[in-house]
């Protein structure tokens, strides 16, 4: 697991199998998984510039929209 800091507001935390969450403001937002298919994103509107972090992070890559405590659940490790 490792963090990579993307800005001041902006980071995310690349895991061994690929892996990756996207926070926003210390905020997990979005997350990646290769083996699962693909982008996963929050329902929630935090801000416009949480939703600029969010279109980099995914760009044009199908996406599925899910409530923010699946993001939040994700990121605690309670799975993927």
């Amino acid at each position: 697991m490792e963090l990579q800091r993307q800005g001041a507001n902006v980071a995310v935390i690349l895991f061994n199998d690929g892996a990756r969450i996207l926070f926003s403001y210390d905020v997990p937002v979005a997350a990646y998984f290769p083996a699962a298919g693909g982008f996963v994103k929050t329902d929630k509107y935090w801000s416009r510039t949480t939703t600029k972090h969010i279109n980099a992070f995914v760009g044009v890559a199908p996406c599925v929209v899910v409530p923010q405590a699946d993001i939040e659940r994700i990121a605690r490790g309670e799975g993927k």
